[in-house]
């Protein structure tokens, strides 16, 4: 048999889905401080006393945090994606090598028909549509 899991470790683990959550949270806590440094800058100007360190620092501080976060949702997306398609491969290569993949097993897209060889195909004149009669 072969090992569940892989490289990418397995498909849809609650570890993969916390570290998303809090790269989404991270995302967001960058969002609220561009919010407020905006904020601020636009009140110390009304007051006639511009904080330009204080803006600046929070606007950059927001900025690398959901840059970073948004780096890091990509990564582990694509790394979870890879997971999924690993179990998927597995799951035909299982299916190929227990019984050649003959059976219209579910999610085969047979729907319990038989397949089609190319001599069983015909084509319409009227359309570019090619039918099995199966």
């Amino acid at each position: 048999m072969l090992r569940s899991g892989g490289p990418a470790g397995p498909a849809g683990s609650s570890a993969a889905v916390y570290v998303l959550g809090v790269l989404a949270a991270t995302r967001a806590a960058g969002l609220v401080l561009l919010a407020q440094a905006l904020a601020v800058g636009i009140a110390s100007l009304a007051a006639g006393s511009p904080d330009v360190r204080g803006v600046l620092t929070a606007g950059i501080l927001g900025t690398l945090l959901r840059t970073l976060a948004a780096w890091g949702q990509e990564a582990a997306a694509a790394r979870l994606a890879l997971g999924v398609k690993e179990r998927l491969r597995e799951a035909a290569l299982v299916r190929v090598l227990d019984d050649g993949g003959r059976s219209s097993a579910a999610g085969s897209g047979q729907g319990g028909r038989r397949s089609c060889s190319p001599g069983d195909w015909t084509v319409s004149t009227r359309t570019t549509r090619s039918t099995c009669p199966h």
